[in-house]
């Protein structure tokens, strides 16, 4: 079975990564490669062509991005979605789409966004339709700074660093998350699922927690979020998710997958 993975972010490189340990054959498409013009772009619609299983974890993930290109996000993260579905169904393809956990929470574009790219994949695949929200991803990449990086950067090179106390989030650590969806989707799951490493932690003690495994030095300091003035898109205090894919994969504790994390970036 070939696995088609279109992004190439957090997500995606872990998805990669796990393909090439397994030996398996896959194919990849970075996020710049889409067109947010209304139609598939020509090298996507050829890759999942040529996929058994197409993972979309394709999106714009930046808020204040789709804030301020509205047009754009709904396209990429709402229409796409469906259209990526669509041409799956008619290649005899299975499509795992990515989401979120801020469709839950519906207070931005992103998340109006996301949710409508849900909606599509139901239409186009009904029932054989299969959705994995996951939420602030982390985990090693070549260029993307994660909140574990953005913490330990900031202690090593400032000596402090603040984060929200009122906002809660649910870690997925993305080599057990990549784990999870290939066993999901090679398994012939259907559904709408969840996969989180860490149901409910705020930030600030997930910020501790990090300080704590890398020992880095220096002061975290605590804010609520309305502290906060530079953001255009409003943030959802708390959308939590807990994993539902356990039939497939149990997601490590936080814990285990920091420790493995850091043997990976000390």
């Amino acid at each position: 079975m070939r696995v088609v993975v279109l992004g190439t972010g957090l997500l995606g490189d872990a998805l990669l990564k796990e393909l090439a340990h397994r030996g398996h054959p896959h194919a990849s498409l970075d996020h710049a490669a889409f067109d947010a013009t209304g139609s598939i772009s020509k090298a996507a619609a050829r890759l999942v062509q040529r996929g058994d299983l197409v993972i979309n974890a394709a999106a714009m993930t930046n808020l204040d991005a789709c804030e301020e290109r509205r047009a754009e996000a709904m396209e990429v993260n709402g229409e796409e979605p469906g259209r990526l579905a669509t041409l799956a169904r008619e290649r005899g393809a299975k499509l795992l789409h990515v989401s979120t956990d801020n469709v839950l929470d519906v207070v931005n574009v992103y998340a109006e966004a996301k949710a409508l790219g849900e909606k599509r994949v139901r239409e186009a695949l009904g029932d054989e339709a299969l959705i994995v929200r996951v939420s602030t991803v982390f985990g090693p990449h070549p260029r993307r700074v994660d909140f574990v990086r953005f913490v330990v950067s900031a202690l090593r090179e400032k000596g402090e660093v603040t984060a929200i106390t009122d906002m809660l989030s649910s870690p997925t650590y993305t080599p057990d998350a990549a784990r999870a969806l290939l066993a999901a989707g090679l398994g012939g799951a259907k559904g709408t699922h969840a996969f989180v490493n860490e149901p409910c932690i705020s930030r600030y003690d997930w910020a501790l927690d990090i300080q704590r495994a890398w020992g880095a030095p220096g002061v975290v300091k605590g804010a609520k979020m309305d502290d906060f003035k530079g953001w255009k898109a409003r943030r959802p205090k708390g959308a939590i998710l807990h994993p539902t894919l356990g039939a497939w994969h149990e997601p490590m504790p936080l814990a285990e997958c920091m420790r493995e994390y850091k043997a990976l970036w000390p």
